[in-house]
């Protein structure tokens, strides 16, 4: 792994599990109300936490790019199959409908949202 994909430790408090529990609890009350802004809101908790827990700060990083690193970062250090990475990958793939959401405020299936 060169120094450029090598995860970097982040400040305590980003990745605290007082913060990410306030966030999760954020994204408890946005659930069940719009699909749209729940699943923007989802891929903004997940980016947030995979920058701020492995310190990648280029914004050239684009959020598929970033859960692909998780992905090969958790596959390398777990030494294969790890359980999640699996609806992790399907979030990279679903961005596009955020993408949508966030351009056009676009409205999402109840799907998207599952």
């Amino acid at each position: 792994m060169s120094d450029e994909t090598a995860p970097r430790a982040a400040p305590a408090s980003a990745t605290s599990p007082s913060v990410v529990d306030r966030n999760l609890e954020r994204l408890e009350t946005l659930q069940g109300t719009d699909e749209g802004v729940f699943v923007l809101a989802v891929h903004a908790f997940v980016e947030g936490w995979i920058r701020d827990r492995f310190g990648y700060d280029s914004p050239d990083d684009g959020f598929k790019d970033l859960v692909q690193r998780f992905i090969d970062y958790c596959k390398r250090k777990f030494a294969g199959y790890v359980p999640g990475l699996d609806s992790m990958n399907a979030l990279g793939h679903a961005h596009y409908d955020t993408n949508q959401v966030r351009h056009r405020f676009a409205r999402l299936p109840p799907r998207t949202s599952q």
